[in-house]
């Protein structure tokens, strides 16, 4: 096997895992609405000792189809990006910007049920970004750039 198909295999197992990833959410939202069952509940809920499980769950449910789809697409590009061209920190960036925009709901957010991947996708564009910038990347730069303006 050639360089070139060994690249196109790798890129090839990190879009379809991506596309996995990111169509859990979509199977949460068809659970929760075919079920009739909220899943708000499931979010962060700020100060609170019972809110802490929705550091995990909350990035999972999303309030409506176009609040997933909004946080879908950019999620998407985002893990791509991150899993593209930062091998080996991309999973470890990954979870910390989970975890770390969790917190930070936890911590400072109005007491109300939080939802949705925002905080995660603002944090990756946010590391893409500062990344480029400290790196002197100018794709890095540009592409964090675009699909944050497509975002907003």
């Amino acid at each position: 096997m050639t360089e070139d198909q060994k690249a196109w295999r790798s890129f090839y197992k990190t879009v379809i895992s991506t596309l996995l990833f990111v169509s859990v959410f979509w199977f949460i939202k068809l659970y929760e609405v075919s079920s009739g069952f909220r899943l708000t509940r499931y979010g962060v809920y700020p100060r609170a000792s019972d809110g802490w499980g929705g550091i995990i769950t909350g990035p999972f449910i999303h309030g409506s189809w176009d609040h997933l789809i909004s946080n879908s697409f950019p999620l998407l590009m985002m893990i791509l990006l991150l899993l593209s061209f930062y091998k080996r920190v991309a999973v470890v960036v990954f979870v910390l910007s989970w975890f770390f925009t969790g917190f930070m709901v936890w911590f400072f957010a109005r007491p109300s049920y939080h939802i949705g991947a925002s905080g995660v996708v603002y944090a990756l564009i946010g590391f893409v970004l500062g990344s480029g910038l400290f790196r002197r990347n100018s794709l890095s730069i540009m592409l964090s750039l675009l699909i944050l303006a497509v975002y907003s």
